[in-house]
């Protein structure tokens, strides 16, 4: 930029303070006699906003030649467009017609996030589906062992939720009925006494609430703190819990055998303002290298050929509202675990376990030609290949947790997966 350029700028600027000249200006509520506070200023033809301070007081540069001015004010509860003379160089004052708020009549009622958290804990029964219901579903489970992919299900099919409510709560057993399916070759191991579909299902805590994140015992050990995200319609919690975790990455009596303490977790609810029902739920839980195993029963039943120790786990789990009730959307777990010899403390596996389920919308209306095929364990591994190979991939989910082709690069290392 050259010399000339710089001096033509200041000049400009320079004769545009010359012309103009400085206005004080003061808001006060013509209904009280208040000073309007923080209120939001817009000239007319000009984009720039600025505020009253707290006394209701702002500044105007405004050109010499104008004797009046219109501006656009905003504030609670008032929204205003005035045109006013420019009188006075030391101070305006504006008289503006906004409603007053009677704060003596307005009850406030500040929630605490584990207030907040509990009550829509108490709401669930209120919130959520209470009664049998139905829903398509697309489910996939599969396995990386020692850095490689196996065991690959994919189903499309029907999830039933037979549901009991107590007291305030909502009981749920799952099932499964396989419309089409396909699979990777089985490819078992030598440990046993893993869960697979039900203990997928079980990790949902609106509908099983003993044991989980929701289970009262537990909520007073989390430090809960507000996301600094704003969403004027959801409460997003964040929280994190050092003393145990509710990650049984796979083992079904994990609570009894008091293993819980070897890892901690962090995560988030998100939180419907309106009805206090859960939108969202992310659980992260991670190993206590603190931990010292061999004090606690950690060998895998009924053989004791081999004991487990928990590396990782993450679960997400979204809601949606329905015809004026919350079900479950979308759900997806992983663990990983490492297996080590009983005698000689050899390390044998390290196992990543992946369950993922998306689901349309709730039905009370079941196919007839399924009614015999719920299952609650499934045993997806018995069950054949049974699907449409030229329409199988549309509208197919995306794998959550991996990329499809790293995973088909391994499942396919020796066979085809496609008819």
């Amino acid at each position: 930029m050259n010399l000339r350029y710089i001096i033509l700028l200041l000049t400009l600027f320079i004769n545009q303070r010359t012309n103009a000249q400085i206005y004080k200006f003061k808001l006060i509520n013509q209904n009280d006699s208040a000073a309007i506070s923080f209120a939001s200023i817009k000239i007319e033809h000009i984009n720039n906003n600025i505020k009253t301070n707290e006394s209701g007081e702002f500044d105007l540069y405004i050109e010499k030649e104008l004797k009046a001015i219109e501006l656009e004010i905003k504030h609670i509860n008032c929204n205003k467009n005035i045109t006013i003379q420019l009188l006075n160089e030391k101070l305006n004052v504006i008289y503006v017609d906004c409603p007053t708020i009677n704060l003596n009549n307005v009850s406030l009622k500040f929630l605490s996030e584990k207030e907040i958290l509990k009550k829509a804990i108490q709401l669930i029964s209120t919130n959520y589906i209470d009664h049998d219901y139905a829903i398509n579903s697309f489910y996939r489970q599969y396995q990386n062992r020692n850095g490689t992919f196996k065991n690959l299900v994919e189903s499309k099919g029907v999830t039933l939720f037979k549901l009991k409510q107590k007291s305030n709560l909502i009981a749920s057993e799952e099932y499964f009925a396989v419309r089409e399916l396909r699979r990777s070759e089985y490819a078992p191991t030598e440990y046993t006494g893993l869960d697979d579909y039900s203990d997928f299902m079980e990790q949902n805590p609106i509908y099983h609430l003993k044991n989980s994140m929701f289970d009262e015992r537990f909520i007073d050990s989390y430090t809960l703190s507000m996301d600094s995200l704003k969403d004027d319609e959801k409460y997003i919690i964040n929280y994190s819990c050092n003393k145990f975790t509710n990650e049984n990455h796979g083992i079904s009596n994990y609570h009894s055998t008091k293993l819980d303490k070897e890892g901690f977790e962090t995560g988030k609810f998100v939180i419907d303002k309106n009805t206090f029902a859960f939108i969202e739920i992310e659980r992260n839980a991670f190993r206590n290298t603190n931990y010292n195993y061999p004090l606690n029963n950690n060998f895998l039943v009924p053989d004791r050929k081999f004991t487990v120790e928990f590396i990782e786990g993450h679960l997400k789990i979204n809601y949606e509202l329905h015809q004026g009730k919350w079900f479950l959307k979308s759900m997806f777990h992983s663990y990983s675990n490492n297996f080590y010899r009983t005698q000689t403390y050899k390390h044998a596996y390290t196992t990543t376990d992946f369950f993922e389920l998306y689901s349309d919308i709730p039905t009370q209306y079941i196919d007839s030609t399924l009614k015999d095929s719920f299952f609650r364990e499934p045993h997806f591994m018995d069950v054949t290949n049974q699907y449409k190979s030229d329409t199988w991939e549309k509208d197919l989910p995306l794998f959550y947790f991996s990329v499809k082709e790293k995973v088909f690069a391994d499942l396919e290392a020796k066979k085809s997966l496609v008819k």
